[in-house]
Formats: structure tokens, C-alpha cells, sequence
């Protein structure tokens, strides 16, 4: 079975969506609400007007944090790249556990991998700020 063929049984698409739920709810309700320090102040401040940060660059989330600092009604530019740092990191989380369930077959396996990674301490730490 080729990966474009792949189908995902609905328990599962359900764990992945409760695993980027989780952790989404988790990273924003204790994000930074604004610079945290290190390379979060000059991404945050590229996020808001023209320009790129340190090599390489970063451009493709220079990118979608000027989108989201743009288009997120709330809170500071700050505050809103940080949730763009949560945002992947939930999404890396959710596909985690897709790729450990793909593997193993078990979804309780999947489940302990990716909550054990999205909460460790410096995943957790970088998925709160707009660190790349």
C-alpha cells in the first residue's frame, strides 16, 4: 500500500486530532504573551515588517508569522507569533502520532509517544515561544 492510498481508520484520525487538541490547549494556555528572549525577539520583530532574520533566514515561517500576526485579532505581534510555534508543534505532535500508530499498529503506543515528546521539557519549552 503506497502512502497515496493510505486510509486512516477513524479511531485514529480521532486520537491524532485529540493529540493536536491536547497539546494545542495545553502550549497556548501556558505560551509566553510576549518576547521570551533569545531568537524569539528577532523573529518576532520580523514578523511584523519587512525583512529576515539571522542565516538562514527562516522564511518560510517568517512567512506565515507575518500572516498570523496580520490576520489573528488578538493579543500582541509577540503573543501571536508564540502561537504560530504552538500551532506546528501540535501539528508535529498529531503527526507523530499518526507515524508511531502506522508503525507499531497500536494506538495506546502512539498515544504515550507523542504526549511523552510534545511535554517534555524542551519541546514544551520551544513550542511556547517563536523559537524555530
Amino acid at each position: 500500500e503506497t502512502c497515496t492510498t493510505a486510509k486512516i481508520d477513524r479511531k485514529i484520525a480521532l486520537g491524532a486530532a485529540g493529540m493536536f487538541l491536547i497539546s494545542m490547549v495545553t502550549y497556548v494556555s501556558t505560551t509566553f504573551p510576549s518576547i521570551a528572549g533569545g531568537d524569539a525577539t528577532e523573529l518576532s520583530f520580523i514578523a511584523c515588517g519587512p525583512g529576515t532574520a539571522h542565516p538562514p533566514g527562516y522564511p518560510l515561517w517568517t512567512m506565515i508569522t507575518a500572516a498570523a500576526v496580520r490576520i489573528l485579532p488578538f493579543g500582541t505581534p509577540a503573543y501571536r507569533t508564540n502561537l504560530c510555534a504552538g500551532f506546528f508543534a501540535s501539528l508535529a505532535n498529531a503527526v507523530l502520532f499518526l507515524y508511531v500508530e502506522r508503525i507499531t499498529g497500536n494506538i495506546q503506543a502512539a498515544f504515550f509517544t507523542a504526549g511523552g515528546w510534545a511535554f517534555g521539557k524542551l519541546v514544551w519549552l520551544y513550542s511556547i515561544q517563536a523559537e524555530v
